[in-house]
């Protein structure tokens, strides 16, 4: 991977930065809004000067996210979160219904197919203590916040009288 990835603006005022190559490959996108501008994901972990740099090129230097959003917790999209949380002073935003993930808990009912079937069998393929320590240094306990979600009956825009949804 090179010292700089480049930042491509794939809308008006947002950049998709892609990292890495092959299967280690994600993307963190750059989001201008007004004066500021937001982090959504963070690439694996080790990635955090890589992520720091790329939105210098955009941003200018020492630029800061007004906010740091993760889509999910994985590490191709939660790696980098605590270093950057802790260097920029930024709490991460995650769903509400992540928040056990975020502290570094493995819970079943959260995984889906590829944790079930690949991520968690080489995790416990692995020595207990290498497993403990992976899972202790993508933990993002204190730096991570529970986006403030509405649930589906705050999102309906449908017609009172009929009941129906507008979606």
């Amino acid at each position: 991977m090179s010292g700089r990835e480049p930042a491509a603006e794939v809308a008006d005022g947002v950049y998709c930065v892609g990292m890495g190559r092959g299967v280690l490959a994600s993307n963190v996108y750059l989001i201008r809004s007004g004066g500021s501008w937001a982090l959504i994901d963070a690439a694996w972990p080790g990635r955090g000067q890589l992520i720091t740099a790329a939105a210098e090129s955009v941003f200018g230097e020492r630029t800061r996210p007004a906010s740091m959003l993760l889509t999910h917790i994985h590490p191709d999209h939660s790696g980098s979160a605590r270093e950057l949380g802790r260097i920029w002073d930024l709490p991460v935003w995650v769903h509400a219904g992540e928040m056990p993930l975020a502290a570094g808990t493995c819970r079943p009912e959260y995984g889906d197919p590829l944790d079930r079937w690949l991520l968690v069998p080489l995790m416990h393929a692995l020595p207990r203590r290498r497993a403990d320590s992976m899972i202790s240094a993508a933990s993002l306990a204190g730096v991570a916040r529970p986006v403030p979600v509405h649930q589906l009956q705050h999102r309906r825009l449908g017609d009172q009288r009929s009941g129906r949804a507008a979606w």
